[in-house]
């Protein structure tokens, strides 16, 4: 890997902390000792961790198929904030459709 391939990871590492620092963004108006107790859990730093580097590991999933982040720094940023989001949406398994489930009960 060259040193123009780890810019795009770099970038998405920024965008995996811009996507977690979001989470947290509401507590700069309260005092540290207001804050809720999973922001001092060490399991929550870690789980925040690994998203962050999950923003790293979409960059190369998507360099790996042959995307070109030559120049489309934002791209890879954008990529990296949107891990946290997919990998939410992945484990919350499959939506349920929409609308009523016994066509007979339509208004």
């Amino acid at each position: 890997m060259d040193l123009g391939s780890l810019e795009p990871i770099v970038w998405g590492i920024a965008g995996g902390v811009l996507g977690e620092l979001l989470n947290i963004f509401d507590l700069r108006q309260k005092a540290p000792s207001d804050w809720p107790q999973w922001t001092r859990l060490k399991s929550y730093w870690a789980i925040t961790a690994a998203m962050i580097v999950a923003g790293a590991g979409l960059v190369i999933l998507h360099q790996r198929s042959g995307a070109n982040f030559q120049n489309n720094a934002w791209l890879a940023l954008n990529i990296g904030a949107s891990a946290p989001l997919l990998l939410r949406q992945l484990s919350a398994g499959p939506s349920k459709p929409s609308g009523p489930t016994d066509p007979s009960r339509v208004n």
